[in-house]
């Protein structure tokens, strides 16, 4: 069978997020704004993962409610100059060649809460991270693009923060985008959970560019 009349473009989204449970209320603090619009035929992926579990290297299996939990980082890579790491698979989204995909757009964004908390204070620069690629075996250190919200400038609560980098040309230089694309030191913070969910309504949360709600 041949393939070559057949091109699918693909925006590519990588999405870390590290998410404090506590008192949630809808507040909007920075209005929305347009990253990227164009006509394509092709479609968008979203991968991603979580840096902050119960456990370091295992997969969270419980059932229990979010109540009473000890967290840690999520640690999957055995690297000393790393405190914490999280991974996610790219899979092309049908079973054609990857030779018939093209990366269009390829975005990174990592957020998390980073509360001041004297003694739990990764020496780290928020707007960084270290990426690793399919294909590749060690960690390039990226700086955001773009910060969309800096929560400790504006003391709101819990100190969220979100960013952005556009890893489009990183992507096109592998040799294939499908694969594990692997985080490592997205500050966050550590901290023992204790709430009572029965006292919240369920709520719907999405997630825009420079559109952070909580």
């Amino acid at each position: 069978m041949s393939y070559t009349k057949i091109k699918m473009r693909i925006v590519l989204l990588l999405l870390i997020v590290c998410i404090i449970p506590n008192t949630v209320q809808a507040q909007l603090q920075k209005t929305f704004s347009l990253r990227y619009s164009e006509n394509i035929h092709g479609d968008f992926l979203t991968i991603g993962n979580n840096m902050l579990s119960t456990n370091a290297t295992a997969n969270y299996t419980d059932n229990d409610d979010n109540q009473n939990l000890t967290s840690v980082f999520v640690d999957i890579d055995a690297d000393a100059t790393t405190f914490n790491s999280s991974s996610a698979n790219l899979t092309a989204p049908s079973a054609l060649p990857s030779k018939c995909y093209t990366i269009k757009k390829a975005y990174l964004y990592w957020s998390a809460a980073d509360f001041e908390d004297t003694g739990n204070e990764p020496n780290w620069d928020f707007s960084q991270v270290k990426l690793m690629l399919p294909g590749q075996s060690t960690y390039t250190t990226i700086t955001a693009d773009d910060i969309i919200y800096n929560g400790r400038a504006a003391h709101f609560v819990n100190d969220p923060y979100a960013c952005v980098k556009d890893i489009t040309n990183s992507v096109k230089a592998i040799s294939s985008p499908f694969g594990k694309y692997q985080l490592a030191n997205v500050r966050t913070k550590k901290r023992y959970f204790n709430f009572r969910p029965h006292r919240y309504k369920c709520r719907h949360i999405r997630r825009m560019d420079d559109n952070i709600c909580l």
